[in-house]
């Protein structure tokens, strides 16, 4: 069986075709009892559009829960993060192998990310299609 990712939260707002719903998402310190006092706990508000087909279920406040599979939260890791630094890092080691400049190569190798992403754009439905997130009321 396939692992959950769950995360609680609260629709926004909703459509016909998706839900809106703004989660918290807290490092592992933040539930500690000291974390208004420190500096390192912190927590992020992210909003996720929900594509579901009985999204007229939903009202705004209304407490949810979203999930995805940890396989397409990988997916997505993988995708966003984990490819264009290998992508990054090929083309720097291949440009200081080839005896370019520090800077340049640096340089050059950043700018090969903004066609990655774009890329990524351009196909941003075909990625949303596998990385889906489902929504249920607590």
């Amino acid at each position: 069986m396939q692992e959950i990712v769950r995360h609680k939260g609260t629709v926004l707002s909703t459509s016909d075709t998706h839900v809106r719903v703004k989660i918290v998402q807290q490092s592992a310190c933040a539930t500690c009892q000291i974390s208004s006092h420190c500096q390192v706990s912190e927590s992020k508000e992210k909003i996720i559009d929900v594509f579901d087909v009985q999204s007229t279920t939903y009202q705004a406040g209304d407490s949810v829960v979203v999930y995805t599979t940890r396989r397409m939260a990988f997916q997505a890791l993988f995708l966003g993060f984990i490819l264009p630094l290998l992508l990054l890092l090929v083309i720097l080691s291949l440009l200081l192998w080839q005896h370019t400049s520090e800077g340049l190569a640096s340089l050059l190798s950043l700018s090969a990310l903004v066609p990655y992403y774009g890329i990524l754009w351009l196909y941003r439905k075909k990625v949303a299609n596998f990385a889906t997130f489902y929504i249920e009321h607590t």
